[in-house]
């Protein structure tokens, strides 16, 4: 998200003026924060954006990788899709303090070209937490209507702000989390400023903002699957996201039989075996590719046209399986589903 200081907007008379002789890159006892989301990392949400720490055209993560996009100045965390959207998953508080700005309004909506060019409501919907010391929070893209805190409140950590949405400059249903200290960036990883010298430190994060029981939760590989199912038919990205294809059984004349996944940050190289198995222990399906680039996100899919027989009845297995050969070492992540074909 580009701009997001565009959303937040002085308060006067409100909050108390911190004058510093000096401005250091990192001050004792900042705050240590909690994850922005209710729910459980690599289950139903995942960590999927980081900050930008290269301050040209380039991007680098704080693990000199490429896990954010040019000036992107806050933390992603996505949830599934809309339907795990609509359903609702909390916004809280990462650590206590008070609310100094909020705005409610703007529509859950795939961003055109309208709303790239109105830049000050980028964020969306959202709450800014002022902390101590001169440190605050960002919170956007929440649900429109859901923000369940009033200016001036005093909040607690893992208290409630509101619920994840699409607001603003939104391709997918998130929380964008951006932290800052005396008004510049801060990496939460990092515990330091942007335009800090020391900002140039590959996998530095003894300063790490986060607390040590997050730091374990956020430390893994960015590569996941997060969605996968079943169609009849050539899925589309968008229906996707709209939970289309969030099926449970077909017929046995259903013309075709595919399986689709969705994954967070491939890159080249990677191999993605997609394998669909009968009731019977037969394997109908077995299709690799080679991913030839890196992508922030990737879906794909594979399967079989019905013949003139029909579907062999009951359940069916679809198995996905992304292969990486890095540093010697091979990881492997993988998904299933299942899908009852009924008589």
């Amino acid at each position: 998200m580009n701009n997001i200081l565009s959303f937040y907007y002085r308060i006067i008379g409100f909050g108390v003026l911190l004058v510093f002789w000096i401005i250091p890159t990192a001050i004792a006892e900042p705050p240590k924060l909690d994850l922005p989301i209710d729910c459980t990392l690599k289950e139903d949400c995942w960590l999927v954006n980081l900050v930008d720490n290269d301050l040209g055209i380039g991007q680098r993560d704080y693990l000199c990788e490429k896990h954010t996009y040019n000036t992107h100045k806050g933390t992603d965390f996505a949830i599934r899709d809309l339907v795990a959207m609509e359903k609702g998953v909390s916004v809280i508080a990462t650590a206590p303090g008070i609310v100094k700005a909020l705005r409610d309004g703007i529509p859950d909506q795939f961003p055109d070209e309208n709303m790239r060019r109105r830049r000050n409501i980028y964020c969306g919907n959202g709450v800014v937490i002022r902390h101590p010391l001169g440190w605050e929070t960002q919170y956007c893209h929440l649900r429109k209507g859901s923000i369940s805190v009033e200016l001036g409140a005093r909040v607690t950590r893992g208290q409630k702000l509101g619920l994840v949405g699409q607001s603003g400059m939104a391709e997918f249903p998130h929380v964008h989390l951006s932290v800052r200290h005396l008004g510049e960036a801060v990496d939460p990883f990092t515990g330091v400023r942007l335009n800090s010298s020391k900002n140039n430190k590959c996998g530095e994060v003894s300063a790490s903002l986060w607390t040590k029981r997050v730091k374990r939760r956020v430390s893994h590989s960015m590569t996941s699957f997060f969605n996968a199912g079943f169609a009849s038919k050539v899925p589309k990205q968008p229906d996707i996201n709209k939970g289309v294809y969030k099926l449970k059984s077909l017929s046995q004349r259903s013309d075709a039989l595919i399986f689709w996944v969705q994954a967070w940050w491939v890159r080249a190289g990677d191999t993605i075996r997609l394998r669909i198995i009968s009731p019977s222990g037969r394997e109908l399906l077995n299709n690799t590719s080679k991913i030839t680039k890196l992508q922030s996100r990737h879906m794909r899919y594979a399967g079989k046209r019905r013949r003139k027989a029909l579907w062999e009845p009951g359940k069916y297995t679809g198995i996905g399986e992304l292969v990486r050969t890095s540093g010697g070492k091979t990881l492997r992540f993988s998904v299933q589903r299942k899908i009852n074909i009924r008589n």
